[in-house]
């Protein structure tokens, strides 16, 4: 004869161990050792002859189903940022309906907004409608501005007289008012003015000075 043992169900990469019981030895179908743990790749019966010191023999049944784990895509709109940008990380899963948890911040949904302060991993585990879990990371480089600092000859001037305005810290500068590209411009304006410079660092993040 036969006995059917109640289904097993485990997550794909989950281990599982089969036991024959009322038995001496057992022989398991499908390479599978009596009581040592093993990964099933997908859902299937496994049968074991059990055999007593008598040599009689039965079969029984076991039915493991192996529910798949959410399955990751990310979306980032920018994975290399300057400090104080915000972007937006998206989970993507092909596995139905998933709840999602975030650290560090501790966010519930599949897009969160982070400007973090230095270069941070993102850290998501989604739990599908099998309860099935998966965790997967996403990388935030954080590079720092440039420390634009400017210096004047004369901040203060008669009419008609001309003073430079020198800016120092980046690798590249705009002046305005005028669009003057050089580190140092010099300016006769003719009523007070303030004159504001955007320095771009090496890593293409910039910071403004006046």
């Amino acid at each position: 004869g036969s006995i059917a043992y109640p289904s097993d169900t485990i997550c794909y990469g989950d281990s599982v161990m089969l036991n024959g019981t009322g038995a001496s030895q057992y022989f398991w179908t499908g390479g599978v050792i009596d009581s040592v743990k093993f990964m099933p790749v997908g859902s299937g019966t496994y049968t074991v002859i059990g055999t007593d010191v008598y040599g009689c023999s039965q079969t029984a049944f076991k039915e493991i189903i192996v529910n798949p784990k959410p399955n990751f895509q990310f979306i980032s709109a920018y994975s290399i940022i300057c400090l104080g940008q915000p972007t937006t990380i998206t989970a993507i899963t092909a596995s139905g309906p998933t709840n999602y948890f975030w650290q560090p911040g501790s966010y519930t949904s599949s897009s969160i907004l982070v400007a973090p302060l230095s270069t941070t991993i993102y850290t998501v585990t989604a739990t599908n409608i099998n309860g099935c879990t998966n965790t997967a990371t996403s990388l935030v480089t954080v590079n720092q501005l440039p420390i634009v600092t400017t210096s004047t000859t004369n901040a203060s001037i008669c009419a008609g007289q001309v003073t430079t305005i020198t800016a120092n810290g980046a690798n590249n500068y705009v002046w305005q008012p005028g669009n003057s590209t050089n580190s140092s411009i010099s300016v006769s304006p003719t009523t007070t003015t303030t004159y504001t410079v955007t320095g771009t660092g090496a890593s293409g993040c910039t910071k403004t000075a006046t």
